[in-house]
């Protein structure tokens, strides 16, 4: 037997019938699967990550606290939904998901994110408030495609510096309220496409001079910090 050709939802169906997640949703127009509060516990197994042809996977409202390696395999994920579960890290391969438009680990107990995230430059969406991150990747400023990056609620107490030519970058909305910075990079004002900035309850004492650059800044939270003076 030189080949075999099975089905996406065969391949499917059987491992969610040999699987304790058996009552997790397919849904096979759309490449998705939900497992959205399945009480599911431990490390997700690696037989998940053999299906490598889905672009969404939800495994919100559980208590996974591991992912596999093989992670890395998923190069069509465009959608993973871990929040509110117990992660601590991912792993390595995570950066080779080359197609994930959107990530959420929002409250978890993540401690921080893989280098080479500069790689995921399909990446529009990325959510990880509520976490136990002390900083942010120093590529995270690379991703040219990023649109909203919210790290709220964290314990980061400095951001990445931005270099001359990071100018490219299609921020519009950044969220790092409750945080403990103290300053921000010196380049900060390269980020001129953002529209919605929230710096609340920081301990930031200044803002650098570049800061007047964000000319189509609409929304700036900035309240409860150290601030004694704002740039002109």
């Amino acid at each position: 037997m030189s080949k075999v050709f099975i089905s996406e939802e065969e391949i499917v169906k059987n491992w969610m019938g040999n699987n304790i997640l058996a009552k997790g949703t397919y849904y096979k127009e759309e490449s998705r699967i939900n497992f959205t509060e399945m009480r599911y516990h431990g490390k997700i197994p690696e037989t998940l990550f053999d299906l490598t042809f889905l672009k969404s996977l939800n495994f919100s409202k559980n208590n996974i606290d591991e992912l596999p390696e093989n992670l890395g395999d998923m190069k069509e994920l465009e959608y993973l939904n871990l929040m509110i579960n117990k992660i601590k890290c991912l792993p390595a391969s995570f950066v080779d998901c080359s197609s994930l438009k959107y990530l959420t680990i929002s409250q978890n107990a993540l401690l921080n994110l893989p280098e080479g995230i500069e790689h995921l430059q399909e990446l529009e969406d990325l959510f990880l408030n509520e976490n136990a991150l002390i900083e942010l990747p120093k590529g995270i400023w690379k991703l040219k495609t990023l649109k909203v990056l919210d790290a709220q609620k964290n314990e980061i107490k400095m951001l990445p510096n931005i270099e001359e030519h990071d100018n490219e970058l299609k921020l519009h909305e950044l969220y790092l309220s409750k945080n403990c910075l103290v300053f921000l990079p010196d380049r900060f004002g390269n980020l001129t496409s953002l529209n919605y900035l929230y710096l609340s309850y920081n301990m930031i004492k200044r803002v650098p001079d570049s800061f007047g650059n964000l000319q189509l800044l609409q929304y700036l939270y900035i309240n409860n910090n150290k601030l004694t003076s704002l740039p002109r």
